[in-house]
């Protein structure tokens, strides 16, 4: 592991704990620092503020591992939704204090864009591997369509506490997306059981 990441890590872990006890709106990076034993100027060195220091927490705990999958293989997207959730769960604390932190540098906001990128992530690798290369419009639309879908509903499930369990939510997300990967194989001329992940294959 690079030293900076080391060093975002401590700062991410101490942020972490630090949660366990006290408020969000109460802990400051003077805090933070002290825990775990570095100082200001080294968090000012990797983060802007307290704000990056979450976005960089979920980039590192949730986009980068399910990244991982849908770059080795997007046949195995059905089962990403599941996955983050239960990573968000293990964070609860922090998930249901930083999703109330209003301002332009909001998790809400990044978050969507983390999703969305995703699923373009997810439409790329398609059309690489299923798709000869060729870039499918309606795959694009379908995919940003259903980006929304997931996270208005992932935005919810924060806001109202994370009471459903992550399997009932990631089923939810993994219907809606299946059904329209299987319209886009129908109208892209292809069959539905060509397109793994879906109802059909």
């Amino acid at each position: 592991m690079k030293k900076n990441e080391y060093t975002k890590l401590l700062l991410a872990t101490s942020f972490k704990e630090l949660l366990q006890t006290v408020p969000l709106k109460r802990i400051t990076v003077q805090n933070i620092v002290e825990h775990c034993g570095l100082n200001r100027g080294t968090f000012y060195y990797h983060f802007y503020e307290k704000q990056d220091l979450i976005h960089w927490i979920y980039h590192h705990d949730i986009t980068e591992p399910t990244r991982a999958i849908l770059q080795k293989d997007p046949s195995e997207w059905g089962g990403i939704s599941l996955f983050g959730l239960e990573l968000m769960l293990k964070d609860k604390k922090l998930y249901l204090q930083a999703i109330k932190e209003e301002g332009p540098n909001n998790l809400t906001a990044y978050i969507k864009n983390e999703i969305t990128e995703n699923w373009n992530i997810l439409v790329q690798r398609y059309t690489e591997v299923f798709h000869s290369g060729k870039n499918s419009t309606e795959l694009v639309f379908f995919a940003e369509f259903v980006a929304n879908g997931a996270w208005a509903t992932l935005i919810k499930w924060i806001d109202t506490g994370m009471r459903e369990s992550p399997e009932v939510l990631s089923n939810l997300i993994d219907t809606i997306a299946a059904y329209s990967m299987e319209a886009v194989a129908l109208r892209t001329g292809q069959a539905p059981s060509s397109v793994p992940g879906t109802f059909s294959s």
